[in-house]
């Protein structure tokens, strides 16, 4: 191995994990919110500049950045001494399916329970009591989980003080 092909391997070895925490506002410029004060409605993981997300419909998927900018207003979240997934524990998550039951112990994901598991977050108590979940799931209500909020509030206080590296805005027409 050369000498350049191992300071790239370490380059890349080291690549900080960054999360994408998304705010998304319906067509009156209201905050959809998961928990009240809440702020964050979705979230993605980076991998190799792609971002790994739940989708309803498909279920764990990896997504270009112009998509990810598409759902709302962005911000990253860098994680220091965090290394992004490897090529193997990304397959793990791949194509498994949507938990339209939000369950921390089923095979499927939740957006927040599928970074919240790759970052080996614990679950807090879950409440669906803001007005985005007019028909809250009821076994979910008496479990633990994570919400894109509980994800950003333990990165940048209790595990990872993680910082905040870029915002941006994107406009719908």
């Amino acid at each position: 191995m050369t000498l350049l092909s191992m300071l790239f391997l370490s380059v890349i070895s080291f690549a900080q994990t960054r999360v994408a925490f998304i705010e998304i506002r319906d067509k009156n410029g209201n905050l959809h919110q998961l928990e009240p004060g809440g702020r964050f409605a979705h979230i993605a993981i980076s991998y190799h500049g792609q971002w790994l997300h739940t989708h309803p419909y498909y279920g764990v998927e990896l997504i270009d950045t112009a998509t990810l900018e598409k759902m709302g207003l962005l911000t990253f979240v860098e994680i220091p001494r965090q290394a992004e997934l490897t090529t193997e524990e990304l397959q793990k998550y791949l194509g498994r399916p949507y938990d339209h039951g939000y369950s921390w112990e089923s095979e499927g994901y939740y957006c927040s329970k599928l970074v919240g598991k790759i970052l080996q977050m614990k679950p807090e108590p879950m409440h669906f009591t803001a007005n985005a979940w007019k028909h809250p799931p009821r076994a979910a209500q008496l479990s633990a989980g994570l919400s894109p909020d509980d994800i950003f509030r333990q990165i940048l206080t209790r595990h990872y003080q993680g910082k905040i590296i870029l915002r941006c805005e994107t406009i719908f027409h």
